[in-house]
């Protein structure tokens, strides 16, 4: 694991280094509480901590928190609505 990077008063990231080759490097963004807000395979070390400093500069840019985060999170993995229900998105 590379060292953690505060990205905000709730957010942390990390980067953890594969055990063999065969795996990618990995990009994780964490809330102080241990949720998993963001997570991305890397190539290398190198790709993963630019990923991360980009994820840390936008978030600070447009003044993200985490439920912000934690939203768009949810609604990205959420269940589109079925044929004939109501989307209220």
């Amino acid at each position: 694991m590379h060292g953690g990077n505060i990205l905000s008063a709730t957010m942390r990231a990390t980067i953890y280094v594969p055990p063999s080759k065969e795996f990618p490097h990995l990009a994780v963004v964490f809330h102080t509480d241990g949720t998993i807000l963001l997570a991305r395979p890397f190539a290398s070390a190198e790709e993963a901590s630019q990923y991360v400093a980009d994820v840390s500069s936008s978030l600070v840019a447009i003044g993200a928190t985490y439920d912000d985060v934690k939203e768009a999170k949810d609604a990205s993995t959420a269940e589109p609505a079925s044929e004939g229900e109501l989307s209220l998105d």
